[in-house]
């Protein structure tokens, strides 16, 4: 390569290799306008060479692994493919225009490199690619959470022009069948650029950048509410009862919405057994609870005057929530999407008879309130020749459940995330991946048995579509919230990323018990999460010597004389706050024969053992005895030093201030 203006090494100082990419982004910026070169993505049409939006101007490539690029063309297109000063590499598109390459690997550099397709009929050119270090962040909402809505947002926008540091949001695709690209493009960091972004990717990434000096980018792709079922391959989560049971709900869906609309719409449909309500007035008037959700079928007969037969009528609607293919006996005569728009179709007087004639409405309803809504005089027909001449829709109108989808919405389908903003990825080589999610799967009665079978399941997919059973895999761990007594299962669903988090190679635990809002299932601290996630790359992936996380249960030990459990801890390298006895810590609970659970307090007596008191409600302990830590929505736990100020500390951490995982084990399992 040429070693011009912008050629970088190692050995540079960051503040060097920080103006010079800046200079170089720019300069880049410049001659694309100077030169009226045409974006990647506008090239779309059938034939024409492209490239996926992750192969763009400001990507990061991943480091000391195999480059894997591909792109379209015309089907049997002759394809050359330069990166840097490498020699071409030479590909043909096959039959249907897929065209794929592979590299040699590469080290991680400032140097920014040029890759230059060439087609026979057109040549594209990707500017200011670095090589380094790449994460795939994912999860639901406390992944998505921006910088700008997490604390201390000023400080960290000020300080985020960070060009070493590549952004790629992957936009919300729900898709019932796989994509060929995501949907998103690169963007070095900076102060304009980061506010959107996911704040606990950015924690760990700009961590990362910093220890390891390398360039970093992190491609994050997470959606609200999502659960892991969305995320997960098809074949996979088929094999599992919970999601075969999700599959089938979701199927019935597709079977109505593939049904012949002459079984729905038709003027001579038996539609007695329907419920009955008014036109208007949502769902609602129907006697169905707010927020039913799914696809439904609503039929309003009218009676047309004799002497309208044979003419064009338009018919108005209101606003129908959320989308609608609208019928006349038994004909489609329009659709819309979208619930703020007032419905208006022209009937086509061939399709006009006197007397009884029906109006059938094919209603798609997401989430929220449903169905027609409007004042009464806006559901009526009129001559389109005489618009003041009109009959009311009085009703009453007949409305058919034929698949409800309360529970499904976009986020929840099955496989939908997997196919739309996951699968289209596995071609891109990463580092690995952070995740953060489980809320929505620790909702309702066994939800955390259910997460307990897809979380692993779902690890091997990722595994498995990345071609790598060693990728490493972090999970965060939900943190402390006071709101999830009730419907909300946290401590079983902490326990399930706690023991897969053991059951698999390569898998981290990332726990954040104690920077958590017990008032906000959105906690503001994302730094903390993204820095205890960096730090866990740097000890597990890289070899650092740092304390990768906070203490692991390792075993308990009953001592029945001495009534009190030992239980003792992996300090990966650390030691426990408090050691030597001088502090007690609460959050400890054994059970009963009766499986009844008491408060009891520990005694730190070691750099790695704590002394479990025996409550007096306990009468003995045997193979059934349950030692639990930690284990409420909000448990209160925060770091506070063993210096005589405390003697009961909330919460066990090591000296580095990071907690140890709440758990629950039996004495039977010894260790878990």
């Amino acid at each position: 390569m040429n070693a011009g203006p912008f050629f970088f090494t190692m050995q540079q100082s960051s503040q060097t290799r920080h103006k010079a990419i800046t200079m170089y982004t720019v300069i880049i910026g410049i001659l694309c306008v100077l030169l009226k070169t045409v974006p990647l993505h506008a090239v779309q049409h059938e034939g024409a060479l492209r490239l996926p939006n992750l192969i763009s101007d400001h990507m990061v490539m991943q480091a000391d692994q195999p480059i894997h690029l591909w792109g379209w063309a015309a089907p049997g297109e002759s394809i050359s493919l330069r990166l840097g000063s490498n020699a071409p590499v030479r590909v043909v598109a096959d039959q249907d225009g897929l065209w794929n390459a592979v590299l040699d690997s590469m080290s991680a550099g400032w140097e920014p490199l040029q890759l230059v397709v060439q087609g026979q009929q057109a040549r594209l050119t990707v500017e200011d690619i670095l090589v380094g270090e790449v994460w795939f962040c994912s999860g639901q909402s406390n992944m998505g959470w921006s910088i700008r809505g997490s604390d201390h947002a000023d400080r960290f926008l000020a300080d985020a022009d960070v060009p070493g540091v590549r952004l790629f949001t992957i936009g919300h695709v729900s898709a019932s069948a796989e994509v060929d690209d995501v949907r998103g493009r690169w963007a070095p960091c900076t102060p304009e650029t980061l506010g959107d972004f996911s704040a606990v990717a950015y924690h760990m990434g700009r961590d990362l950048h910093e220890q390891l000096d390398v360039p970093v980018g992190l491609i994050h792709s997470s959606w609200g509410g999502s659960r892991a079922e969305a995320w997960m391959h098809p074949e996979t989560l088929g094999a599992t009862d919970p999601g075969r049971d999700l599959q089938q709900r979701w199927q019935v869906l597709h079977r109505e919405f593939s049904i012949d609309p002459a079984m729905r719409a038709g003027k001579q449909i038996d539609d007695s057994a329907w419920l009955e309500g008014a036109v208007g007035g949502h769902f609602e008037s129907f006697g169905l609870d707010d927020g039913v959700n799914g696809l439904f079928w609503q039929r309003i007969p009218v009676s047309i005057p004799e002497q309208w037969a044979g003419n064009d009528l338009v018919v108005s609607l209101g606003m129908i929530d959320d989308d609608d293919v609208t019928y006349f006996n038994g004909h489609s005569i329009g659709q819309t999407r979208g619930w703020r728009t007032p419905r208006r179709y022209q009937i086509p007087g061939d399709l006009v008879q006197p007397g009884h004639n029906m109006i059938a409405i094919r209603i798609t309803d997401g989430s929220g309130p449903g169905g027609l809504h409007g004042d009464p005089e806006q559901f009526h027909l009129h001559l389109a020749a005489d618009p003041a001449q009109r009959v009311l829709l009085e009703g009453p109108s007949r409305l058919l459940v034929a698949a409800e989808t309360s529970d499904i919405p976009r986020q929840h389908r099955p496989s939908h995330l997997y196919n739309g903003m996951l699968e289209p990825v596995f071609k891109f080589p990463i580092s690995g991946v952070a995740w953060y999610q489980g809320e929505n799967n620790a909702i309702g009665d066994g939800a955390a048995s259910d997460y307990e079978i897809l979380l692993p399941k779902m690890i091997d997919d990722w595994r498995e579509g990345w071609n790598r059973e060693d990728l490493p895999f972090l999970v965060v761990q939900l943190p402390n919230w006071a709101h999830g007594e009730q419907t909300w299962d946290y401590p079983g669903v902490r326990e399930v990323q706690r023991m897969t988090s053991l059951a698999h190679d390569a898998t981290g635990l990332v726990v954040t018990i104690d920077v958590g809002d017990p008032g906000d299932i959105h906690p503001g601290n994302k730094h903390d999460v993204g820095r205890r996630l960096a730090r866990m790359v740097l000890a597990d992936v890289h070899g650092r010597p740092v304390v990768r996380s906070g203490p692991s249960l390792e075993s308990i030990k009953a001592m029945p004389g001495l009534h009190e459990f030992v239980v003792t801890f992996d300090t990966h390298g650390s030691s426990l706050e408090g050691r030597g006895g001088q502090c007690l810590v609460h959050g400890f609970q054994v059970s009963d024969s009766q499986g009844r659970f008491h408060d009891t307090n520990g005694a730190i007596v070691s750099a790695d053992m704590v002394h479990v008191s025996l409550p007096c409600e306990v009468e003995s302990i045997d193979a059934r005895t349950i030692l639990r830590y930690g284990w409420k929505p909000d448990p209160g736990f925060r770091h506070v030093p063993c210096d005589g100020s405390h003697s009961l500390l909330p919460g066990l951490f090591n000296i580095e201030g990071m907690p140890a995982s709440p758990f629950q084990a039996s004495i039977q399992q010894g260790s878990g």
